[in-house]
């Protein structure tokens, strides 16, 4: 081969070789990381609790668990219900009695034309509820609406729905030993979306869009966040397929917008599966996807970008932060931990 002709290939491998030291060059460790990437990491990962967006009413994945619950209790219904079989003597009483909550607020439902079903908790000016060994302080008011609309086709059943709440100044104080902690919400949030299960399958699917806007304040600190976003889920996985979120603290914000949807495997949550080995403590996050965060802290701008990986079930993400490239263990408790 003439040296006219290989000098083009030389250039290629040797750019090449060039390329794949400066890329391993370029591997940092978590404290390379900016202070505010570490910092939204221990915000948003730090805690297994706050990834759970299934629980909370206030989050905008509590009207799926409120849609498939009512779908579950649906087919239920249909498909079963006590016989005389069922019944059993029982020989003692094994109740057990528990000291009642009581609530102070004054509770209204009313029904639209529509079917939505409203339910309104006004606390007025404050009060106090509890029970006889621990009370404290509510006031303000929240509400929440749904509507459900229930079909069945053969063993499929769809619920056709929508979810939104409203929270005026609700808040209240607890009290602990001499210490005192007042907190207070205002904000709305509104969901919409379809949930399908097929008895005869086992399995299930289903879609919503959401959005939020929430100002919140515990003692003398206050916080606004908001968003929107659309979702799907199945049988195996959960799908953020487009999503904004905004957290800001007063002209403090973090900004995060998703560029590649985020894939949440089911399978993931099992530590003796998916390649994980049961003496690994493996935090449920996403397998796939990524993720563009922008931040302002204490007059400081930047940004950097969330990888959540391949679809592997592992712990691990990749920050891309200026011409850093971080791989973060998310089980690694101690890492996270603050500085």
């Amino acid at each position: 081969m003439k040296l006219a002709q290989a000098l083009p290939l030389l250039m290629v491998a040797a750019a090449t070789i060039f390329s794949c030291d400066n890329e391993s060059d370029k591997k940092g460790s978590f404290n390379d990381l900016s202070a505010e990437a570490k910092n939204y990491l221990r915000m948003s990962h730090g805690n297994a609790a706050a990834q759970d967006g299934m629980n909370s009413t206030y989050r905008p994945g509590a009207p799926m668990n409120v849609s498939f619950q009512g779908l579950y209790n649906m087919a239920k219904g249909v498909n079963g219900g006590r016989v005389a079989g069922d019944s059993s003597n029982t020989q003692s009483d094994t109740t057990i009695y528990y000291d009642p909550w009581i609530s102070c607020a004054q509770v209204t439902s009313s029904t639209a034309q529509d079917g939505s079903i409203t339910t309104t908790y006004d606390y007025g000016d404050g009060c106090q509820e509890g029970n006889s060994t621990y009370k404290y302080w509510m006031m303000g008011k929240y509400s929440y609406t749904y509507l459900n609309n229930f079909v069945q086709n053969g063993s499929v059943f769809k619920d056709t729905y929508s979810y939104s709440s409203s929270f005026d100044n609700y808040g209240g104080k607890y009290y602990y030993d001499n210490d005192t902690s007042a907190w207070v919400s205002d904000g709305t949030s509104n969901s919409q979306g379809e949930s399908t299960y097929d008895t005869a399958a086992q399995t299930f699917s289903g879609y919503y869009n959401s959005d939020y806007n929430f100002t919140y304040s515990w003692n003398d600190l206050t916080y606004a966040y908001s968003g929107s976003g659309k979702y799907s889920y199945s049988t195996t996985r959960y799908v953020v397929d487009k999503n904004s979120y905004s957290y800001s603290d007063g002209t403090d914000y973090y900004n995060s917008e998703v560029i590649e949807p985020l894939v949440m495997r089911y399978d993931c949550n099992r530590n003796i599966g998916g390649g994980i080995s049961i003496d690994v403590l493996y935090y449920w996050t996403y397998a796939s996807g990524k993720e563009v965060v922008h931040y302002k802290q204490d007059g400081k701008e930047g940004s950097f970008e969330i990888d959540y990986g391949d679809g592997s079930c592992d712990n691990v993400v990749t920050v891309i932060e200026g011409d850093k490239r971080v791989d973060v263990d998310l089980g690694n408790t101690a890492l996270l931990a603050a500085d």
